[in-house]
């Protein structure tokens, strides 16, 4: 095939020169990008070595399945439609078995850097990322989710929510412990991530009419979590969520990276027009 593409002039040495140095079953299968300048040395260390082609991603903490779509679809490696057909596919690992069926893998998706194969499908992006979320989060943390008090599922859920609220991980602790609170004593999230999510914008505040929109997901208008997670949230998230850090505090804003922490509505409302 080499030497059909013009890459070796000579086949039977390439072979020869393999056999002589032991180096017959040392070649990697695999995707290869080849310069046409290459020597036969150079393909032999190429092959042998098994750098195959591949291409850096990085998927931040908190972006929804559509987002890291885009993403995907942007860098040329998969396209959108793919992309999310498989994060609807049905996938063998026992995290998964919490997840209502008729929901896809948000949540699930866990943020990193990946290398990943130059012909990588969806369907194999997709089990890689799960594969690392079961490393970084099932195998160190099962015990401990299973202890929160939430189901695998609500407590991604509330990660999802935490992750794109505030951004600081001493922050993420106070403000899942306050979200628990309002949890426990029926109040209602009123998140304005989950508003976000909604609306799909990037802003923080919204108007009363906004907060209205009608949606399983709008947790100003449904008492408890939302629907599914908003996002898929990183570890120090689903972190904050297992080990909360629980204060008298019910309320809080974030303005220019700063969290602002209220005991009571109108102390939050007197720091909304001070901060905001």
């Amino acid at each position: 095939d080499l030497e059909d593409k013009e890459l070796l002039k000579d086949d039977f040495l390439f072979l020869v020169y393999l056999k002589i140095k032991g180096l017959s079953g040392q070649l990697v299968a695999g995707d290869y990008l080849i310069r046409r300048d290459i020597t036969p040395l150079q393909l032999i260390d190429t092959f042998t070595s098994g750098r195959i082609a591949s291409v850096k991603i990085t998927i931040p903490e908190g972006w929804t399945n559509e987002r890291i779509a885009d993403y995907l679809e942007e860098k040329r490696i998969t396209t959108k439609e793919d992309f999310l057909s498989a994060t609807r596919k049905n996938y063998d690992y026992p995290f998964l078995a919490q997840k209502p069926a008729e929901k896809d893998l948000e949540g699930f998706l866990f943020p990193d850097t990946y290398q990943l194969s130059y012909k990588a499908t969806a369907d194999e992006i997709v089990e890689k990322m799960l594969e690392n979320f079961q490393k970084k989060v099932d195998a160190p943390l099962s015990k401990e989710i299973s202890a929160s008090g939430l189901s695998y599922y609500d407590l991604l859920k509330l990660a999802s929510v935490v992750e794109r609220e505030v951004a600081k991980p001493e922050d993420r602790k106070v403000v899942a412990g306050i979200f628990l609170s309002r949890l426990d004593e029926g109040m209602p999230l009123e998140s304005c991530a989950t508003i976000q999510y909604i609306l799909k914008v990037n802003k923080t505040q919204f108007t009363y009419e906004e907060t209205r929109t009608p949606s399983p997901y709008n947790t100003y208008l449904n008492p408890g979590l939302p629907d599914g997670p908003i996002g898929n949230p990183g570890l120090e998230s689903i972190k904050a969520v297992i080990y909360p850090t629980r204060t008298e505090f019910r309320y809080f804003l974030s303005a220019d990276g700063t969290t602002y922490f209220s005991k009571t509505f109108p102390e939050h409302e007197e720091k909304k027009l001070k901060y905001l």
